[in-house]
This record gives C-alpha cells, sequence and structure tokens, in this order.
C-alpha cells in the first residue's frame, strides 16, 4: 500500500492544471413571456368569445409576441472559472491535493472528484482498444505505475468539467 500511496501522490502532485468552479449565467430574454403567449391562444377557445372578439385577441397576442421576439435574447450558459488563492493566484488540482490533509484528500476523491480510482498490478492495465477512435471514447483512463503498483483513474464525459481538466 505504502508504494500505491506514493503512487498517488506522485500523481496528484502533478497535475497543473487550475481547478474550475461553474458559474451559472441566466437565459437573458422574454421566454417565460413568450410561454405564457402562448398558453394564452390555446386557451382562447375555452373563453368562447365571439369570432370577431376571438380573432381581436389573437391579434393582439401575435403583435405582443413579434414585440418580444425583436427583443435582443441570450440563452443560458456556465462559464467555467478558475479558483484561486488568497493571495490571487490560481489553485491546481496539485496544490489542492499538498494543501489537503488525509480526511480531505478521501473526500475529494470519493465525492468531488467524478472520477474512479483503480489500484492494479504493473503492465496489467489496458488503457484503450486498438480499433477505438479518440474522439468517440466516452471515458478517459490515466495510468500511473511503479515497479509494484498501478494507478488508474478514470472519468467519463468530463469535457468540461471535473478531474479531467486537472490532468497534466
Amino acid at each position: 500500500m505504502a508504494e500505491a500511496d506514493a503512487l498517488m501522490d506522485a500523481a496528484m502532485t502533478g497535475m497543473t492544471r487550475p481547478v474550475l468552479r461553474p458559474e451559472f449565467h441566466p437565459a437573458e430574454g422574454h421566454q417565460v413571456e413568450l410561454d405564457e403567449l402562448n398558453q394564452k391562444l390555446l386557451d382562447l377557445p375555452a373563453r368562447k368569445l365571439d369570432r370577431a372578439a376571438e380573432q381581436a385577441e389573437r391579434e393582439r397576442i401575435w403583435g405582443r409576441q413579434d414585440e418580444l421576439a425583436a427583443l435582443p435574447a441570450k440563452a443560458a450558459w456556465t462559464e467555467w472559472i478558475p479558483v484561486v488563492d488568497e493571495a490571487g493566484e490560481p489553485v491546481t488540482y496539485g496544490s489542492r491535493w499538498a494543501a489537503s490533509d488525509p480526511a480531505e484528500r478521501r473526500r475529494w476523491l470519493r465525492e468531488d472528484s467524478r472520477f474512479t480510482l483503480a489500484l492494479a498490478k504493473p503492465g496489467a492495465v489496458i488503457t484503450e482498444d486498438e480499433d477505438s477512435h479518440p474522439d468517440e471514447l466516452l471515458a478517459r483512463t490515466d495510468v500511473w505505475a511503479s515497479d509494484r503498483a498501478a494507478i488508474v483513474l478514470t472519468w467519463e464525459n468530463d469535457a468540461d468539467e471535473g478531474l479531467a481538466r486537472g490532468l497534466a
């Protein structure tokens, strides 16, 4: 286990990419009001208006929809921002690992890292199939090995966040 612990420490402290945090930016526009207007159009027959009144109401709603659709809008999006320490320096996965005590490391690996960790025998790990295309792989694997142990880190669908960004 000491050999595996040393490998894990070498793997984690060697990560040089910054830890990122998500910052959500809500949509800008009038989609809620547009949805309400669409519902009003659907509900019009239930109001049992005479033909002229219903048509006038439809024209009013359509006009408002056209006004709102012409206004600028922006879809919701998530921005990934580097986490910084008290001195304003980016926190890397390696520096976070080095500054953490064993309990924090275990919690991070178990709950926050979004990857699986396995201990293996050296040379016993196959990381990819010769027929697989890198763009089609759903999982990514990295292996650290010594003479007596191997550590395998695997993460899935993690192109935008999590530990995958920390692998050097």
